[in-house]
């Protein structure tokens, strides 16, 4: 029983952690980085070089898309459901 137990709580963690990992994974990749050269505003003939972070395109064109969809799965799956397990998981302890 308590293999069984030990096992199934190992496998229900690590389905945990790959799904906050998977959650996240988009967040990593939607943003290009690149150098951004600009002309001193001390000395104008010294160039700079900044960076600069802009949405990739397939980001950029489904914008708001994107937040609406990434903000409600968020309220949903990391908020209420939790949340809803931990209320129901509560409920069913035992009364002293």
């Amino acid at each position: 029983m308590c293999t069984y137990v030990s096992r199934l709580l190992l496998q229900v963690i690590v389905c945990i952690y790959a799904a906050a990992i998977l959650t996240n994974a988009v967040r990593f990749v939607e943003y290009e980085v690149g150098r951004w050269p600009r002309r001193s505003r001390l000395d104008r003939n010294v160039t700079v070089v900044g960076c600069y972070f802009d949405f990739i395109d397939f980001f950029s064109d489904r914008i708001e898309l994107y937040y609406a969809v990434h903000f409600w799965f968020r309220v949903v799956f990391v908020h209420v459901v939790p949340c809803l397990v931990l209320v129901l998981l509560n409920a069913r302890l035992p009364t002293p």
